[in-house]
């Protein structure tokens, strides 16, 4: 066997081992995103050079409707428009302000923000920074969404109950402290 005949099955054993690498990192990203899209409803990455988005995951009842949108722009002024109660949209507008968002992203790793949409059901939608050029600017950010509804009820009647019990405290406390001066 020769140099050359050694070098060569060197490279293709290198390669085989690359395609395995790469075949298996496949298989568990596509097990991730599964797993993803089992809890997420729209799984969407924005590319913010040319501010294309590339959907991995479309809730079933808006695939027609958002498929359409290739361009953040158009996702935006979609979703304002159509699917978000009037006091939400100022501040969703703000959140997927896309000029300010890297600024935004140096001081947090996941940006959230919770609407509520036509049908009443309260909205998270989460971005996270997908990767970055050489100089550590963001380049992209994959934006995901899923009803929080019965997470954010349970709060607000947490929150319910902190005010009222508040309120009987403050009320039994005015009540004694009335009785004390006489």
């Amino acid at each position: 066997m020769t140099y050359q005949d050694v070098s060569a099955l060197q490279k293709n054993e290198e390669l085989s081992n690359a395609l395995h690498y790469s075949q298996k990192r496949d298989e568990e990203l596509t097990k991730a995103l599964k797993a993803l899209g089992m809890v997420f409803t729209n799984i969407f990455l924005v590319h913010l050079e040319d501010q294309k988005v590339e959907w991995l995951k479309i809730q079933a009842d808006k695939e027609n409707v958002l498929k359409q949108c290739q361009n953040v722009c158009g996702i935006r002024k979609l979703i304002h428009d159509n699917y978000m109660l009037p006091e939400c949209q100022n501040d969703y507008l703000e959140f997927t302000d896309l000029d300010t968002i890297s600024e935004r992203f140096e001081k947090h790793k996941i940006l959230r923000y919770i609407y509520r949409n036509m049908d009443r059901q309260w909205i998270e939608v989460s971005a996270i920074v997908q990767n970055c050029d050489k100089d550590g600017r963001v380049t992209d950010i994959l934006f995901l969404t899923h009803d929080v509804t019965d997470q954010r009820e349970r709060e607000l009647q947490q929150e319910d109950a902190l005010r009222l019990a508040l309120a009987s405290a403050e009320h039994a406390n005015k009540a004694k402290t009335a009785g004390s001066l006489y």
